[in-house]
C-alpha cells in the first residue's frame, strides 16, 4: 500500500507519467572546496547501494509540493534543514545551536554553523534560509497548509524570520500561534533549505497545473523552478538527485561538498513493490535493502522445499530493522455517496475485528490501533472505552438487510490479506465488497481526488513530529488541500476547531486530553475506521548502515558501504 503524507496528492499533476522526460539535469559540483580540494571524484564502480521499494506515488521531489511519502524519504537525504531529529530529541542541522529568550516560546534564536554547502558548491547563506522559508509560504500548498496554526504567512514571513548578525537568525510568531509546531516545521521536509542561486537560475516552469492567478507572478518573479524540482534537486544535504526522469528508478548520487563525503557512490532506488521479489533479490545478492519485504506465508502450503542451502546461507548475511512510524492504515468512508449513510457507516465500523487483519504475513510490520493518531507522535489509552466497540449482532440490525459496496485500493501493496479480511469481516454483516484495485500509487490517487469512490484502504503518514500533523489531515476539510477529510466529503467545523484549540494549547496535559477527546469524537463521527499502526520493516544486507526515521525524511541512507 502506497504511503502519502498529508493532503497525498496534487490534483493539478498531470496524468501522463511521473516526470517530464525533457526536465533539465542538475548542475555538475565544482572541482572541491576548501574543505574537500580534491576534485569530486565520480562513482566508484560496483559502489552502488540498490534499494527495492514501491515508488510510484511520487509526483515531485520539491520538498515544497510535495505529498508523498517516498519522496519526502528521498527529499531528507537531498536537504538539510535547520534542526534535525536524532531519535530521541532534536538535534543541530544548519543550526548548531538554539535559545528561548521570551517566556511564552514566541520568540526564538538561532546560531548557525559554518561550514554547509550546497551540491553546487555554493554555501549556504542566510537569504537561502529566509528564501526557503518565505517560498513555502508564497506557494501555499499541501506541506504549508498544515502549519496554517504557527501563524507564519507569505504576507509576515519577512517579518517573522530575520538575521540579525551573519551566523544568528531570530524566529518570531505572533501571540496566539501553535508553538509546539515550531521544532517538528523546522525539521520537517518543508522546512528544508533551498539553494537560491540554482534555483532562481532554472528557466523551465511549472506548466503541468492551470494558472492560479494569485501566484502568476510567482515563476516570473521569485521562483523559477518550479518545473525544475519536480526532478531535480538544489539541496545541501549528503546526496543530490542525479536522474529522477524515470520513475521506476531514482538515482542519489553523493554531494561531494557535505561534511560525511568520503567516497563517491550512488544509491539506486529501484521500483521493486512486490516484498516477495525483494526477499528473492536479497538472497541472490542483487539488491542491498528492501523495505517492507514479505518473508514466505507459513499458512500458504507449499509442497517444494524453498528455502535451499544457499538460501539460509545467504539468510545470514540479511538482518532485519523494525522501527515503529507515524504511519496508520486507514478505511476511508465517502460520504458523498448516498449508500454510505450513518447507518451503513456506523455497521462497518462495527465490524471489523483489527485482529484479524494482523495476518501471520503482516505481523510483524502491523498492529491494531484504534485512534487517529499513531503512537509514536501521541500516546492515547489503549483500554479506553470505545463506544463503537466490535459488534455483528448490531451491524446486521442496523443494515436492515444487505448492501454491495466497492472498496478502491492500490495494487500490490503487500496488503492483500488485509483486504480479504474485510471483505470477509464485512460479507459476514451482510455487505458485499466490490474490489476496486489500481495498478499503482499515482492511479490510485488520482482516482480518489474525483471522489467518486465508496470505501478506499489507503495508508497516511505524517508530514512532522506533532498531533496536529494527522489532526489537520482527518480533521480539515477547507477545499485548500486535498487531506482524508477532502478526499471523504466531509466537513465538520466544530471537529476542526477542536483540533485547532488542540494546536495552539501551550500546556502539554491539557493538550494531551483535548486530543483524547478530539479523538473519542472523531471514531464516532468521522467517516473513517483507524485500522492499523505500521512497523518499518527494513531487510538489509549486514554491511549497510541504515537509518530508519519515525517520519519519513528522518530516514538516512547509508553514506558508505562496511567492506
Amino acid at each position: 500500500m502506497p504511503s502519502f503524507n498529508r493532503r497525498r496528492v496534487l490534483l493539478s499533476i498531470a496524468t501522463t507519467g511521473l516526470l517530464s522526460p525533457l526536465l533539465i539535469g542538475g548542475a555538475e559540483p565544482h572541482q572541491g572546496n576548501d574543505r574537500h580540494p580534491i576534485a569530486c571524484r565520480p562513482p566508484v564502480p560496483g559502489a552502488d547501494i540498490i534499494i527495492g521499494k514501491r515508488t510510484d506515488d511520487i509526483l515531485t521531489f520539491d520538498p515544497h509540493e510535495n505529498s508523498s511519502s517516498t519522496a519526502a524519504e528521498i527529499i531528507g537525504n537531498l536537504y538539510e534543514t535547520l534542526i534535525t531529529w536524532d531519535g530521541t530529541a532534536y538535534a543541530p542541522g544548519i543550526a548548531s545551536k538554539w535559545g528561548n529568550p521570551s517566556k511564552d516560546n514566541l520568540n526564538w534564536e538561532f546560531y548557525l554553523s559554518p561550514g554547509h554547502v550546497f551540491s553546487t558548491g555554493n554555501p549556504v547563506s542566510p537569504n537561502d534560509i529566509i528564501y526557503s522559508f518565505k517560498r513555502l509560504f508564497i506557494i501555499g500548498k499541501a506541506p504549508a497548509s498544515a502549519l496554517a496554526p504557527l501563524g507564519l504567512t507569505s504576507e509576515n514571513i519577512e517579518k517573522s524570520v530575520k538575521f540579525v548578525a551573519p551566523n544568528k537568525l531570530t524566529v518570531s510568531l505572533p501571540a496566539g500561534a501553535a508553538t509546539q509546531l515550531l521544532f517538528p516545521f523546522l525539521a520537517s521536509a518543508a522546512g528544508s533549505i533551498l539553494d537560491i542561486k540554482e534555483v532562481k537560475t532554472r528557466l523551465l516552469v511549472d506548466t503541468s497545473s492551470p494558472p492560479m492567478k494569485e501566484f502568476d507572478w510567482l515563476d516570473a518573479r521569485f521562483d523559477r523552478g518550479a518545473g525544475w524540482l519536480k526532478s531535480s534537486s538544489a539541496g545541501s544535504g549528503p546526496f543530490r538527485l542525479n536522474n529522477a526522469v524515470r520513475s521506476d528508478e531514482i538515482v542519489l548520487q553523493t554531494n561531494c561538498y557535505h561534511a560525511s563525503y568520503a567516497k563517491a557512490h550512488r544509491i539506486v532506488v529501484r521500483d521493486i513493490p512486490d516484498g516477495r521479489e525483494q526477499i528473492r533479490l536479497l538472497q541472490k545478492g542483487k539488491l542491498d535493502v528492501g523495505w517492507n519485504a514479505e518473508k514466505p506465508d507459513p499458512s500458504v502450503a507449499n509442497s517444494r522445499k524453498v528455502a535451499s542451502r544457499k538460501q539460509a546461507q545467504s539468510n545470514q548475511n540479511l538482518r532485519d530493522i523494525l522501527v515503529p512510524r507515524a504511519n496508520l492504515l486507514v478505511l476511508g468512508m465517502n460520504i458523498g455517496d448516498a449508500s454510505l449513510s450513518d447507518p451503513v457507516r456506523e455497521a462497518i465500523k462495527i465490524s471489523i475485528d483489527r485482529t484479524k487483519l494482523v495476518s501471520k504475513q503482516n505481523a510483524s510490520r502491523w498492529s491494531p490501533q484504534q485512534h487517529f493518531c499513531p503512537s509514536p507522535l501521541l500516546s492515547l489509552p489503549t483500554g479506553q472505552s470505545d463506544d463503537l466497540a466490535l459488534d455483528p449482532a448490531r451491524a446486521k440490525t442496523l443494515l436492515n438487510g444487505t448492501a454491495t459496496l466497492s472498496l478502491a485500493y492500490a495494487e500490490g501493496a503487500a496488503l492483500s490479506s488485509v483486504v480479504r479480511s474485510l471483505a470477509e469481516q464485512l460479507a459476514a454483516v451482510g455487505i458485499a465488497i466490490n474490489l476496486q484495485p489500481s495498478v499503482s500509487g499515482r492511479a490510485f490517487f488520482r482516482g480518489l481526488a474525483e471522489r467518486n469512490h465508496q470505501l478506499a484502504l489507503f495508508s497516511w503518514s505524517s508530514d512532522y513530529l506533532d498531533p496536529y500533523s494527522n489532526a489537520y489531515a482527518f480533521c480539515v476539510n477547507d477545499d485548500h488541500a486535498p487531506t482524508p477529510a477532502w478526499y471523504c466529503q466531509w466537513q465538520n467545523p466544530t471537529i476542526a476547531e477542536q483540533a485547532l484549540a488542540a494546536a495552539v494549547e501551550p500546556d502539554t496535559a491539557t493538550r494531551t486530553n483535548l486530543y483524547l477527546n478530539l479523538d473519542n469524537t472523531l471514531r464516532i463521527e468521522g467517516p473513517y475506521l483507524f485500522l492499523l499502526e505500521e512497523t518499518a520493516q527494513v531487510t538489509t544486507k549486514t554491511n549497510i548502515p541504515m537509518q530508519v526515521g519515525v517520519i519519513d525524511n528522518f530516514t538516512r541512507y547509508p553514506l558508505s558501504l562496511h567492506r
